[in-house]
């Protein structure tokens, strides 16, 4: 079964470094322009790029973007999800070290191959570049930095399923599953003709539901030829309880059974059960 929360990862957080950084640069053009008011040259030596204000800015701010973002990301993991492992530290270290290289390594590149072109034009390009694709450089340090609430994997193991944790578990997702019943008969108490009247009604006025033990609204099953189906289903424990009147030669027949049910995620299930005679 798909799991339509799949997807809700470590891209989610690179995003939202993104968009910081992307706001940060654009808002440090305006801090240039108005507090320092000072012209580019591109025309300039090696020894004298490296003096511009310019230059320090935008690893200044880089480092802003990422300290900002690890903040954040370190402040949900406390206070929401309560779980913040000491993995998260160093690759959140790591961000913050990065950022302001890439940033610089951005900014000498477009210096020295754009001679010709003006701060003032070319300043808003050149911050939102560097601010993209650092965010987006983050995104290599997953690669090393194993998520902070997952367990580790023996490599021994040959089931896999338990060590993993799914997103939907993380950010408190319930997968509904489906359930498809079968109806039979328990010919306990029962004549053979009895049954033989049974099986030709072929359940058509059997009734199945779900109550939740944890309490909650009873579900009903949708019938699908001779089986009854539960649609969705959320995980947790039930009792299935299955009822027919049948109408006999000889007088009304009361058939019933019920049975405790544990319903797993992202485990769609046949579950067979037996209708018993019901002494009124």
């Amino acid at each position: 079964m798909l799991n339509p929360y799949r997807e809700v990862n470590h891209l989610n957080h690179t995003n939202a470094a993104l968009l910081w950084l992307c706001f940060l640069v654009l808002l440090s053009v305006c801090l240039i322009s108005l507090l320092l008011g000072i012209g580019f040259n591109y025309q300039t030596t090696a020894s004298n790029f490296l003096k511009h204000p310019e230059f320090w800015i935008v690893g200044l701010w880089a480092t802003l973007g990422a300290t900002t973002y690890g903040f954040m990301r370190g402040l949900w993991y406390l206070v929401v999800e309560k779980n913040f492992g000491s993995k998260e530290i160093g690759y959140q270290f790591a961000v913050i070290l990065a950022a302001p290289f890439i940033a610089l390594l951005l900014f000498a590149v477009f210096h020295y191959h754009h001679t010709n072109d003006s701060a003032e034009s070319s300043f808003a390009l050149m911050f939102f570049l560097s601010g993209l694709l650092t965010g987006h450089f983050f995104s290599i340090f997953h690669v090393f930095a194993r998520p902070v609430n997952s367990k580790p994997v023996l490599a021994h193991s040959s089931d896999l399923s338990s060590f993993i944790e799914t997103d939907h578990n993380r950010y408190g997702f319930q997968i509904p599953v489906s359930l498809t019943i079968k109806l039979s008969i328990d010919s306990a108490g029962l004549f053979e003709e009895d049954i033989k009247q049974i099986q030709n009604q072929r359940f058509w006025n059997a009734s199945v539901n779900l109550q939740p033990d944890e309490g909650g609204s009873v579900l009903h099953a949708n019938r699908n030829g001779e089986l009854f189906i539960f649609s969705e289903v959320d995980p947790g424990s039930y009792t299935l309880r299955a009822a027919q009147s049948t109408r006999l030669s000889n007088g009304i027949l009361n058939l019933f059974s019920e049975q405790k049910i544990e319903v797993k995620e992202e485990v769609d299930r046949v579950i067979s059960i037996a209708l018993k005679k019901l002494d009124l």
